[in-house]
């Protein structure tokens, strides 16, 4: 495996940021700001502010995410699940709240929401499966029906909700999820993984030594 430096990894991480149309590096943020809330294992929001022009300081964009276990604790690997996102206020930035959400989720990982996920999210989450690097894709189990582990005893811990995967694909678990083609989409798609970035925290830490991070 290459080994890359931490500036191979924050120029790596630049030049793929750039190639996701209109999406906005730490560079760009101007005289915004990051504020973040951080309760390991239980909730993370990165929050983009900014000054209107009449002086007042309001909310441009949000990403929220809480652990997946608060659907059924042991589940869901303990990945944190996106609850909210939204940049109207910054359009381009929402990618990059994402990352920041993602550092913070650590090993944890950070996966769509279970029900529920914008066009705009969704490609997101397909641009992390296949075209970031420094981006592994953890997998989660079916809750309905676990195979992961077959033909062995199922570990119930990677069980988790899989509602976005089936209102994508128009996939139902019964009594498709047996047959190789279900199994094969199953796997294939970034709605039933957990996304963990392997290069530690290279945005934050970009926004943070450039004085932009609060911490709540």
């Amino acid at each position: 495996m290459i080994k890359l430096t931490r500036h191979q990894l924050r120029q790596l991480i630049r030049e793929t940021i750039r190639k996701t149309q209109g999406m906005k590096t730490p560079k760009d943020i101007g005289d915004m700001t990051i504020e973040i809330e951080f309760k390991p294992g239980e909730w993370i929001a990165a929050s983009l502010w900014k000054i209107d022009e009449a002086g007042f300081r309001n909310k441009a964009g949000s990403v929220q995410a809480t652990s997946g276990e608060w659907r059924k604790p042991g589940s869901c690997s303990g990945a944190y699940e996106v609850v909210w996102a939204n940049a109207e206020g910054a359009p381009g930035f929402g990618p990059m709240l994402y990352d920041i959400a993602m550092e913070l989720a650590g090993d944890k990982g950070l996966m769509c929401d279970r029900t529920t996920v914008s066009g705009d999210a969704g490609r997101v989450w397909e641009y992390y499966l296949n075209n970031r690097p420094d981006v592994i894709a953890k997998q989660l189990d079916d809750d309905k029906r676990p195979f992961l582990q077959d033909p062995g005893e199922n570990d119930p811990s990677d069980d988790c909700q899989q509602v976005t995967f089936r209102k994508r694909t128009q996939r139902h678990y019964h009594p498709y999820s047996r047959e190789k083609s279900y199994k094969d989409e199953f796997l294939d798609h970034w709605a039933t993984k957990a996304f963990v970035k392997t290069s530690g925290t290279p945005v934050l830490d970009e926004l943070e030594a450039a004085g932009k991070v609060t911490r709540k």
